[in-house]
């Protein structure tokens, strides 16, 4: 269940139920002093009334080792897996110089280069960090990032990009979806080659 659908504590059914009672069953573990101050104000305010306010966990930086807590909380989970579920956790890793103990990925790619064109041919650099910022990095450490187009604008043919990636869009489809190709498209008067 995400937080999102916890119930709040003045939701609950039991009006009886001991807060921190109410706090196990309904956040866990990796729920902080900071996060449920946001998520439950009510109940963070109980629970500081009722003197409980300690046995929840404050923020990661008080943590006395965030690697452990990784491992006993989030065991295998890659770097970025980690800092979409966790970012502050990350964040504290990260600063720790910690994040290498964290495995970066659950591929192994032999050759970034070949991969990026198998999998992602005509991409920008912008695009590929966005979609894959791992292998993103993983060729800027190799220095093989020169080979990813920088821009749209660097396109040797602009229609031929857009069949292979956006075939059958309209033009208004096209605008909103990728900017920069449909600018390159007009600039190089090509937009007739695209359906209305």
């Amino acid at each position: 269940m995400n937080l999102e659908n916890k119930i709040k504590w003045t939701e609950r059914k039991d009006k009886n139920q001991n807060p921190l009672d109410f706090f196990r069953e309904n956040y866990g573990s990796e729920m902080t002093r900071g996060k449920l101050i946001i998520k439950d104000y009510n109940l963070y305010q109980k629970l500081w009334e009722d003197g409980l306010l300690k046995e929840i966990p404050l923020a990661y930086r008080f943590i006395k080792d965030p690697l452990e807590y990784y491992r006993q909380n989030y065991p295998g989970l890659t770097r970025g897996q980690l800092k979409k579920k966790d970012e502050s956790l990350y964040q504290r890793l990260r600063k720790d110089r910690l994040l290498r103990e964290v495995p970066a990925s659950n591929r192994i790619i032999e050759n970034p280069l070949e991969y990026y064109k198998q999998n992602y041919p005509g991409l920008t650099r912008g695009q590929l960090k966005k979609k894959d910022e791992g292998l993103y990095n993983r060729l800027r450490r190799n220095k093989l990032l020169k080979e990813v187009l920088t821009s749209i604008r660097t396109l040797e043919n602009p229609i031929e990009y857009y069949k292979q990636h956006y075939q059958g869009l309209t033009r208004g489809q096209l605008s909103k979806k990728d900017r920069g190709l449909y600018e390159r498209l007009r600039k190089d008067k090509l937009l007739k080659e695209i359906p209305l």
